[in-house]
């Protein structure tokens, strides 16, 4: 019985099945450990490749805004070249002509329609010439009892226009010359017979005239140059003149996760500035094929009279043209000075041709759309898993693309761009404005009449300054400064070879112990008529990308970023300032938002007629035309904020350009793109019916 249990205990003990699935579980945790270790491995670096990619995309954002920065800087500049055009035509067109008789009269309060000119009728006066020699200018009739006016008779009555010149024009770079005020007091004799003057006189304050605008552009273009340069590096230079490359490898950096960062390093990072290519940076590297110089030679007459007694002639002559009377009324080193921006052929005591290329005259730049601004970036990292100690590590690639857009630079010269072609063509945008010159020869079609200085005030304008309405509202601003004893002088016109350093073109008083750091009231009459001819219209609004603030977003920066903007007489050039500010003085921080004050303040000129004659914007938030998303996931017009701000920037060490923190944008936005995109030959940017590749696509290793 005892055995017999024995027995049975012990088959029971053999035959039992119990803990068998230890056996499995202890051979099956292994295969599991695999995949948990695999699973484990896969999303770490899924999450490093997420990392990678995120970390080069705000890479390559960060470098597409560095160029959107500069491009929205050289916006505005050429807006200002814009209004360095406007203030020409103004005072061609109006100070220039002042003395002249004719109907243009304005009465405060009331409708232009009820008087004896109309909104869109023409000036009668086709041809403007130049004729200082009337009772708006204190030293033309100081020395007389009468307010005698020279400039009566109608221009043209003897005499044509002959030949245009060609208004490259250059100044000799005579160390420490400083041009004084014109010494009117040589040109004008208190006899009336002593016409033969006049000449000499009405020359002086032209030339003075294109010296401005000539001194004034000069500045603006080499700012603009110097931008072009850094837009279109293989390492671009940003506004604080650092690099964007290396601004792009930190932002990477410091995005990455530690895996990453581990085997993150320059030599596995790519950046690549799509403006770069030769195609679009140029054989000097310097932008031209991209951001286009629009040349013009802008044609100015003045009067002149051989006949004296009280059936005098007046006479009109060309700017330019061998001079029809005796200069020697004029001081010789004025003159001189003077011929060397007037004459067609370059001064012989003139060598710098950079200097000559930005005194040339122009409407500004247009901006390629083929040579797109974009930035490419690619980068690599070999990251270690835990449970992947050996062999080789897995490399993960990252590339993205971003680019500026829905900025502008400033509108083409025409309407249209094949992507063949080096300069826009189609229709001129600006029809009113001195057309273009090719290879040296001017767009003019034998009308020499459009050389004259002229603007489009809106889109679609077809008289500009020279009609009869904007003519009557601008004397009516002048003429209340007659007489008084802060009346006009040439005073203010003079030492405008001090632009280089000042940046002001505009009226300015010049007398010896004048305060050089405020506005003598004496001219600040004069200098708010400029303001408000030059403050930004329709037509700028519609086709600029206007700062409100540059003074602050963009002057005020590091000095150093921009070191090559010449020294013109000896003078180290400064950036400029927007028209209306002067460096050195305490308004030099005048912007396009106190132009647009200045237009508004009914003191300075008449609501009725701003609204009806000026075409002036009324708010500073009316420049905000840029592109701007309705929302996160709509980008359809955005309708509430066009032209629209709820809240501008209170600090002004911040860059918000347009200064609006909340509502509409000015300049350009940064978006990321494809690669493919980018290749694509279905570019649709040239203006209708234009389509085709862009000329700078990405390279086939990147």
């Amino acid at each position: 019985m005892g055995q017999e249990s024995l027995r049975k205990r012990m088959k029971r003990i053999f035959l039992n099945e119990t803990g068998q699935m230890t056996v499995f579980v202890a051979l099956i945790f292994q295969v599991l450990f695999v995949f948990f270790a695999m699973v484990i491995n896969i999303g770490l670096l899924v999450h490093d490749k997420i990392n990678l990619q995120n970390a080069v995309d705000l890479g390559a954002y960060y470098g597409a805004q560095r160029q959107a920065e500069i491009l929205n800087e050289i916006a505005h500049v050429n807006y200002q070249i814009r209004q360095d055009n406007k203030l020409l035509a103004w005072r061609y067109r109006v100070l220039g002509t002042l003395g002249r008789v004719d109907p243009l009269t304005y009465t405060a309060g009331s409708s232009p329609s009820t008087q004896n000119y109309a909104v869109n009728q023409p000036d009668p006066e086709e041809v403007p010439s130049v004729c200082v020699f009337n009772p708006f200018w204190l030293e033309a009739t100081k020395n007389s009892t009468e307010d005698e006016n020279y400039c009566k008779r109608q221009y043209g009555s003897s005499g044509t226009i002959k030949g245009i010149p060609r208004l490259t024009v250059v100044a000799p770079f005579l160390p420490g010359v400083i041009i004084g005020r014109i010494l009117i007091d040589n040109l004008i004799d208190t006899q009336k017979g002593a016409l033969v003057n006049q000449g000499p006189a009405n020359w002086v304050f032209a030339a003075q005239m294109m010296v401005a605008y000539k001194m004034a552009i000069a500045s603006r273009k080499a700012v603009i140059e110097q931008l072009a340069t850094n837009l279109v590096k293989a390492d671009p230079v940003d506004q604080y003149n650092q690099s964007t490359r290396q601004g792009v490898l930190q932002t990477i950096t410091k995005n990455l996760t530690v895996s990453n960062a581990s085997t993150f390093s320059e030599e596995s990072f790519t950046f690549r500035n799509g403006l770069a290519t030769p195609a679009c940076a140029g054989s000097n590297n310097n932008g031209s094929p991209t951001i286009v110089d629009i040349r013009t030679s802008p044609l100015l007459v003045y009067t002149y009279s051989t006949t004296a007694g009280g059936d005098y002639q007046i006479n009109p002559a060309i700017l330019g043209a061998p001079l029809p009377f005796d200069p020697s009324p004029i001081p010789a080193q004025q003159f001189q000075f003077l011929s060397a921006f007037t004459n067609g052929e370059p001064s012989t005591q003139f060598t710098n041709a950079t200097e000559l290329g930005r005194q040339g005259s122009s409407l500004g730049y247009e901006k390629n759309p083929w040579c797109m601004a974009y930035v490419g970036v690619s980068a690599k990292t070999s990251p270690r898993k835990p449970f992947a100690p050996f062999g080789q590590p897995v490399e993960l690639v990252a590339r993205s693309f971003a680019q500026p857009f829905g900025g502008r630079i400033g509108p083409w010269y025409k309407n249209q761009w094949p992507q063949a072609s080096e300069i826009s063509t189609g229709e001129r945008v600006d029809p009113l404005t001195p057309p273009r010159m090719y290879n040296d020869a001017s767009d003019h079609n034998g009308d020499y009449k459009t050389l004259l200085p002229n603007y489009s005030r809106f889109p679609g304008d077809r008289l500009g300054v020279k009609s009869l309405a904007h003519q009557a509202g601008a004397r009516q601003l002048i003429r209340g400064y007659r007489g008084k004893p802060n009346g006009m002088t040439f005073d203010f016109f003079t030492n405008f070879d001090r632009i280089p350093i000042t940046g002001d073109p505009l009226a300015f008083d010049n007398a010896i112990g004048a305060p050089p750091d405020k506005i003598s009231p004496r001219v600040r009459n004069v200098r708010t008529a400029e303001t408000v001819a030059i403050a930004p219209d329709l037509f700028d609004a519609t086709y600029y990308s206007i700062d409100l603030n540059f003074a602050s977003n963009y002057k005020s920066l590091n000095p150093a970023r921009l070191p090559n903007l010449g020294n013109p007489f000896g003078l180290q050039r400064a950036v400029a300032p927007d028209l209306g500010g002067r460096n050195g003085t305490d308004f030099a921080g005048f912007n396009v938002d106190s132009q647009i004050q200045v237009a508004n303040n009914p003191a300075n000129l008449d609501p009725l007629l701003r609204n009806t004659l000026g075409y002036y914007l009324s708010k500073a938030e009316h420049v905000l035309t840029g592109w701007a998303p309705l929302s996160n996931s709509n980008f359809g017009f955005p309708a509430p904020r066009f032209a629209k701000c709820d809240a501008f920037a209170k600090k002004a060490e911040f860059m918000v350009p347009g200064v609006c923190t909340n509502g509409g944008r000015v300049g350009y936005s940064v978006r990321i793109i494809s690669r493919d995109h980018l290749l694509s030959n279905k570019w649709q940017v040239g203006g209708e019916g234009q389509t085709g590749a862009i000329k700078n696509p990405p390279p086939p290793d990147l």
